[in-house]
């Protein structure tokens, strides 16, 4: 079981640190007919993240500026029952990750929390890989 886990972008001010995870959830799917004959090809869903609320100007630049692409991971740890210290025990990373959505959220009964979306070309979790092919002729459309 997951204690903790945390956001790693490549280049970014935190980079070493990583970003305090509040939620994840990411999903694989694949088409099926109704007698459960698989019709499609492996699609990676959104992964979608929660942070708290910090001031950072390179998130928001990352929804901004639509071409910006990020490679990153989120690190899951859970405690190592012989040392009691914490243990990466799982992995997500991605490839020419895109920002498709920031959202900012404050209640005066909670702290302020920040929600992410990346759509990735490539992303890898533990050892399985799973990569698509983005037309660069209709990104732009």
């Amino acid at each position: 079981m997951s204690l903790t886990a945390r956001l790693f972008l490549k280049g970014h001010q935190q980079e070493e640190k990583g970003i305090k995870v509040l939620s994840c959830n990411f999903s694989f799917t694949q088409s099926y007919s109704a007698d459960g004959f698989i019709t499609g090809k492996v699609r990676a869903g959104l992964i979608n993240i929660s942070i708290p609320g910090i001031n950072d100007t390179e998130l928001v630049q990352w929804m901004i500026f639509r071409d910006m692409q990020k490679e990153g991971k989120i690190c899951f740890y859970g405690i190592d029952p012989q040392t009691a210290a914490p243990q990466e025990t799982k992995t997500l990373s991605f490839k020419d990750g895109i920002l498709v959505n920031y959202y900012e959220s404050f209640t005066d009964e909670s702290d302020m929390t920040i929600s992410l979306s990346i759509s990735a070309r490539s992303i890898t979790l533990s050892n399985a890989s799973w990569e698509t092919q983005w037309d660069v002729y209709s990104k732009n459309s």
